[in-house]
Protein backbone atom coordinates (compact mmCIF):
# COMPACT_ATOMS: atom_id res chain seq x y z
CA UNK A 1 0.00 0.00 0.00
CA UNK A 2 1.48 3.34 -1.06
CA UNK A 3 2.07 6.05 1.53
CA UNK A 4 -0.22 9.10 1.52
CA UNK A 5 1.89 12.23 1.03
CA UNK A 6 -1.00 14.70 0.88
CA UNK A 7 -0.03 16.56 4.07
CA UNK A 8 3.64 16.63 3.06
CA UNK A 9 2.82 17.96 -0.41
CA UNK A 10 0.76 20.72 1.20
CA UNK A 11 3.69 21.62 3.45
CA UNK A 12 6.07 21.66 0.48
CA UNK A 13 3.63 23.86 -1.46
CA UNK A 14 3.39 26.34 1.42
CA UNK A 15 7.17 26.42 1.75
CA UNK A 16 7.50 26.94 -2.01
CA UNK A 17 5.06 29.83 -1.88
CA UNK A 18 7.00 31.46 0.95
CA UNK A 19 10.41 31.02 -0.68
CA UNK A 20 9.08 32.28 -4.04
CA UNK A 21 7.93 35.45 -2.29
CA UNK A 22 11.41 35.99 -0.86
CA UNK A 23 13.07 35.29 -4.22
CA UNK A 24 10.81 37.79 -5.98
CA UNK A 25 11.93 40.58 -3.65
CA UNK A 26 15.51 40.16 -4.87
CA UNK A 27 14.73 40.17 -8.59
CA UNK A 28 14.64 43.64 -10.24
CA UNK A 29 11.46 43.53 -12.32
CA UNK A 30 11.26 47.31 -12.73
CA UNK A 31 14.28 47.72 -15.01
CA UNK A 32 13.57 48.94 -18.52
CA UNK A 33 17.10 49.10 -19.86
CA UNK A 34 18.55 45.68 -20.78
CA UNK A 35 15.36 43.99 -19.59
CA UNK A 36 16.12 40.58 -21.20
CA UNK A 37 18.70 39.79 -18.49
CA UNK A 38 16.18 40.26 -15.69
CA UNK A 39 13.44 38.51 -17.63
CA UNK A 40 15.72 35.50 -18.12
CA UNK A 41 16.58 35.44 -14.41
CA UNK A 42 12.89 35.49 -13.44
CA UNK A 43 11.95 32.97 -16.14
CA UNK A 44 14.46 30.45 -14.82
CA UNK A 45 13.85 30.94 -11.12
CA UNK A 46 10.18 31.84 -10.60
CA UNK A 47 8.38 29.70 -13.20
CA UNK A 48 8.10 26.36 -11.48
CA UNK A 49 10.42 24.15 -9.51
CA UNK A 50 9.61 21.76 -6.69
CA UNK A 51 11.54 23.77 -4.04
CA UNK A 52 12.56 20.56 -2.30
CA UNK A 53 15.83 22.05 -1.09
CA UNK A 54 14.23 24.89 0.91
CA UNK A 55 11.79 22.39 2.34
CA UNK A 56 14.65 20.12 3.43
CA UNK A 57 16.30 23.13 5.06
CA UNK A 58 13.06 23.92 6.88
CA UNK A 59 12.69 20.31 8.07
CA UNK A 60 16.13 20.44 9.69
CA UNK A 61 15.65 24.02 10.91
CA UNK A 62 12.62 22.92 12.92
CA UNK A 63 14.86 20.60 14.94
CA UNK A 64 16.59 23.71 16.30
CA UNK A 65 13.62 26.10 16.57
CA UNK A 66 14.91 28.33 13.77
CA UNK A 67 12.30 30.95 12.77
CA UNK A 68 10.54 30.20 9.50
CA UNK A 69 11.36 33.60 7.97
CA UNK A 70 15.10 33.09 8.49
CA UNK A 71 14.97 29.61 6.99
CA UNK A 72 13.16 30.98 3.92
CA UNK A 73 15.81 33.65 3.38
CA UNK A 74 18.50 30.99 3.25
CA UNK A 75 16.18 28.74 1.24
CA UNK A 76 15.87 31.48 -1.39
CA UNK A 77 19.65 31.67 -1.64
CA UNK A 78 19.79 27.92 -2.18
CA UNK A 79 17.17 28.02 -4.92
CA UNK A 80 18.95 30.78 -6.82
CA UNK A 81 22.12 28.67 -6.85
CA UNK A 82 20.14 25.64 -7.98
CA UNK A 83 18.35 27.56 -10.75
CA UNK A 84 21.67 28.99 -11.96
CA UNK A 85 23.12 25.49 -12.19
CA UNK A 86 20.14 24.36 -14.28
CA UNK A 87 20.62 27.21 -16.76
CA UNK A 88 24.28 26.29 -17.15
CA UNK A 89 23.52 22.55 -17.35
CA UNK A 90 21.19 23.12 -20.30
CA UNK A 91 23.57 25.27 -22.37
CA UNK A 92 24.80 23.89 -25.72
CA UNK A 93 28.33 23.63 -24.33
CA UNK A 94 27.04 21.41 -21.50
CA UNK A 95 24.03 19.09 -21.92
CA UNK A 96 22.47 21.04 -24.82
CA UNK A 97 18.94 20.47 -23.48
CA UNK A 98 15.93 22.11 -25.10
CA UNK A 99 13.46 21.48 -22.28
CA UNK A 100 13.47 22.26 -18.56
CA UNK A 101 10.54 22.02 -16.14
CA UNK A 102 8.19 21.37 -19.05
CA UNK A 103 9.10 24.57 -20.90
CA UNK A 104 11.87 25.74 -23.22
CA UNK A 105 15.23 25.96 -21.45
CA UNK A 106 16.57 29.44 -20.79
CA UNK A 107 18.88 29.62 -23.80
CA UNK A 108 16.01 28.51 -26.06
CA UNK A 109 13.57 31.05 -24.66
CA UNK A 110 16.14 33.84 -24.75
CA UNK A 111 19.62 33.73 -26.28
CA UNK A 112 22.60 31.64 -25.28
CA UNK A 113 24.63 34.67 -24.19
CA UNK A 114 21.73 36.10 -22.16
CA UNK A 115 21.15 32.71 -20.55
CA UNK A 116 24.82 32.49 -19.56
CA UNK A 117 24.69 35.94 -17.95
CA UNK A 118 21.41 35.14 -16.22
CA UNK A 119 22.97 32.02 -14.72
CA UNK A 120 26.02 33.97 -13.58
CA UNK A 121 23.78 36.63 -12.02
CA UNK A 122 21.74 34.03 -10.14
CA UNK A 123 24.97 32.53 -8.77
CA UNK A 124 25.96 35.88 -7.25
CA UNK A 125 22.57 36.95 -5.91
CA UNK A 126 22.54 34.48 -2.94
CA UNK A 127 25.41 36.33 -1.27
CA UNK A 128 23.33 39.50 -1.25
CA UNK A 129 20.66 37.51 0.58
CA UNK A 130 22.97 35.88 3.12
CA UNK A 131 24.65 39.16 4.09
CA UNK A 132 21.22 40.62 4.86
CA UNK A 133 20.19 40.79 8.53
CA UNK A 134 16.96 39.03 7.59
CA UNK A 135 19.02 35.84 7.29
CA UNK A 136 20.35 36.23 10.84
CA UNK A 137 20.95 39.11 13.23
CA UNK A 138 24.43 37.88 14.15
CA UNK A 139 27.05 38.85 11.51
CA UNK A 140 29.23 35.88 12.51
CA UNK A 141 26.40 33.49 11.67
CA UNK A 142 25.89 35.26 8.34
CA UNK A 143 29.60 34.87 7.56
CA UNK A 144 29.45 31.16 8.40
CA UNK A 145 26.51 30.75 6.02
CA UNK A 146 28.38 32.61 3.27
CA UNK A 147 31.51 30.51 3.84
CA UNK A 148 29.51 27.28 3.67
CA UNK A 149 27.65 28.29 0.51
CA UNK A 150 30.89 29.45 -1.14
CA UNK A 151 32.42 26.03 -0.57
CA UNK A 152 29.22 24.33 -1.72
CA UNK A 153 28.87 26.24 -4.98
CA UNK A 154 32.55 26.67 -5.87
CA UNK A 155 35.52 24.52 -6.79
CA UNK A 156 35.03 22.27 -3.73
CA UNK A 157 31.41 21.54 -4.65
CA UNK A 158 29.10 22.07 -7.61
CA UNK A 159 31.70 23.50 -10.00
CA UNK A 160 34.04 20.57 -9.41
CA UNK A 161 31.12 18.18 -9.82
CA UNK A 162 30.14 19.79 -13.11
CA UNK A 163 33.73 19.53 -14.34
CA UNK A 164 33.81 15.84 -13.39
CA UNK A 165 30.51 15.37 -15.23
CA UNK A 166 31.96 16.86 -18.42
CA UNK A 167 35.28 15.03 -18.30
CA UNK A 168 33.66 11.81 -17.12
CA UNK A 169 31.86 11.47 -20.44
CA UNK A 170 35.30 10.97 -21.98
CA UNK A 171 36.21 8.19 -19.53
CA UNK A 172 35.96 4.82 -21.27
CA UNK A 173 35.94 2.93 -17.95
CA UNK A 174 33.46 4.55 -15.55
CA UNK A 175 33.80 3.51 -11.91
CA UNK A 176 31.35 3.41 -9.02
CA UNK A 177 33.66 5.46 -6.78
CA UNK A 178 33.89 8.17 -9.42
CA UNK A 179 30.11 8.20 -9.88
CA UNK A 180 29.47 8.42 -6.12
CA UNK A 181 31.88 11.34 -5.79
CA UNK A 182 30.27 13.04 -8.79
CA UNK A 183 26.78 12.69 -7.34
CA UNK A 184 27.92 14.03 -3.97
CA UNK A 185 29.55 17.10 -5.50
CA UNK A 186 27.03 17.94 -8.20
CA UNK A 187 23.79 16.90 -6.48
CA UNK A 188 24.62 16.40 -2.83
CA UNK A 189 26.44 19.67 -2.26
CA UNK A 190 23.32 21.85 -2.08
CA UNK A 191 21.38 19.28 -0.05
CA UNK A 192 24.30 19.07 2.38
CA UNK A 193 24.37 22.87 2.61
CA UNK A 194 20.64 22.93 3.42
CA UNK A 195 21.18 20.53 6.32
CA UNK A 196 24.29 22.27 7.61
CA UNK A 197 22.83 25.76 7.15
CA UNK A 198 19.86 24.89 9.34
CA UNK A 199 22.26 23.84 12.10
CA UNK A 200 24.29 27.02 11.58
CA UNK A 201 21.13 29.11 11.92
CA UNK A 202 20.35 27.21 15.11
CA UNK A 203 23.91 27.85 16.37
CA UNK A 204 24.40 24.16 16.97
CA UNK A 205 27.57 22.14 17.58
CA UNK A 206 30.19 21.32 14.96
CA UNK A 207 29.31 17.66 15.46
CA UNK A 208 25.69 18.22 14.47
CA UNK A 209 26.76 20.35 11.51
CA UNK A 210 29.12 17.68 10.21
CA UNK A 211 26.69 14.81 10.75
CA UNK A 212 23.89 16.66 9.00
CA UNK A 213 26.23 17.69 6.19
CA UNK A 214 27.20 14.05 5.66
CA UNK A 215 23.52 13.08 5.72
CA UNK A 216 22.81 15.66 3.01
CA UNK A 217 25.65 14.33 0.87
CA UNK A 218 24.31 10.77 1.09
CA UNK A 219 20.84 12.11 0.35
CA UNK A 220 22.36 13.60 -2.79
CA UNK A 221 23.57 10.16 -3.84
CA UNK A 222 20.05 8.82 -3.42
CA UNK A 223 18.56 11.77 -5.30
CA UNK A 224 20.95 11.20 -8.20
CA UNK A 225 20.22 7.46 -8.18
CA UNK A 226 16.51 8.19 -8.52
CA UNK A 227 17.24 10.68 -11.32
CA UNK A 228 19.39 8.14 -13.15
CA UNK A 229 16.66 5.51 -12.89
CA UNK A 230 14.01 8.00 -14.05
CA UNK A 231 16.17 8.87 -17.05
CA UNK A 232 15.91 5.23 -18.10
CA UNK A 233 12.42 4.30 -16.90
CA UNK A 234 10.59 7.64 -16.66
CA UNK A 235 8.72 9.70 -19.25
CA UNK A 236 9.42 13.24 -20.49
CA UNK A 237 5.86 14.33 -19.63
CA UNK A 238 6.39 13.45 -15.96
CA UNK A 239 9.99 14.55 -15.62
CA UNK A 240 9.67 17.81 -17.54
CA UNK A 241 12.78 17.22 -19.67
CA UNK A 242 13.88 14.67 -22.28
CA UNK A 243 14.62 11.11 -21.10
CA UNK A 244 17.63 8.96 -22.07
CA UNK A 245 19.74 12.12 -22.24
CA UNK A 246 22.40 10.63 -19.96
CA UNK A 247 22.79 7.57 -22.15
CA UNK A 248 22.99 9.65 -25.32
CA UNK A 249 25.60 11.93 -23.73
CA UNK A 250 27.63 8.96 -22.41
CA UNK A 251 27.35 10.17 -18.80
CA UNK A 252 28.76 8.25 -15.83
CA UNK A 253 25.42 7.41 -14.24
CA UNK A 254 24.74 4.70 -11.68
CA UNK A 255 22.81 2.75 -14.30
CA UNK A 256 25.68 2.99 -16.80
CA UNK A 257 28.22 1.86 -14.19
CA UNK A 258 26.23 -0.81 -12.34
CA UNK A 259 23.48 -1.84 -14.70
CA UNK A 260 19.78 -1.30 -14.06
CA UNK A 261 19.11 -3.99 -11.44
CA UNK A 262 22.33 -3.40 -9.50
CA UNK A 263 21.55 0.34 -9.44
CA UNK A 264 18.16 -0.48 -7.92
CA UNK A 265 19.84 -2.69 -5.33
CA UNK A 266 22.31 0.06 -4.46
CA UNK A 267 19.39 2.44 -4.04
CA UNK A 268 17.95 0.11 -1.39
CA UNK A 269 21.27 0.14 0.50
CA UNK A 270 21.48 3.94 0.49
CA UNK A 271 17.90 4.18 1.76
CA UNK A 272 18.74 1.83 4.63
CA UNK A 273 21.80 3.93 5.56
CA UNK A 274 19.76 7.14 5.58
CA UNK A 275 17.00 5.63 7.70
CA UNK A 276 19.61 4.33 10.16
CA UNK A 277 21.04 7.83 10.57
CA UNK A 278 17.62 9.37 11.14
CA UNK A 279 16.55 6.69 13.61
CA UNK A 280 19.67 7.22 15.73
CA UNK A 281 19.85 11.04 15.60
CA UNK A 282 19.40 12.75 18.94
CA UNK A 283 16.48 14.89 17.72
CA UNK A 284 13.01 13.77 16.57
CA UNK A 285 13.22 13.26 12.80
CA UNK A 286 9.70 12.18 11.79
CA UNK A 287 9.40 15.02 9.25
CA UNK A 288 12.72 14.11 7.67
CA UNK A 289 11.79 10.44 7.50
CA UNK A 290 8.53 11.26 5.72
CA UNK A 291 10.41 13.55 3.35
CA UNK A 292 12.90 10.79 2.62
CA UNK A 293 10.07 8.40 1.76
CA UNK A 294 8.63 11.03 -0.53
CA UNK A 295 11.94 11.49 -2.37
CA UNK A 296 12.21 7.75 -2.87
CA UNK A 297 8.76 7.57 -4.47
CA UNK A 298 9.05 10.62 -6.76
CA UNK A 299 8.42 10.29 -10.48
CA UNK A 300 9.90 13.61 -11.58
Amino acid sequence: MSQDFTALKNDIAQTAKAVDKVMATYLPFDRIEYQPLFDAMAYSSLTGGKRLRPYLLWCVAQLYDVPFDRAMQVGAAVEFIHCASLIHDDLPCMDDADLRRGQPSCHKQFREDIALLAGDSLLILPYEILQNEKSHSDPIIRLELIKSLTQTSGVRGIMLGQTMDILGAENAKPSIDYTIKLSKLKTGSLLAFCCEAAAILGQESETDRKNLYDFGMKLGVLYQLVDDLLDVEGSASHIGKPVNQDTENNKNTFVAVLGLQAAKNYKVKIIEDLHTFLSTFHKPTENLQTFLSYLISRTS
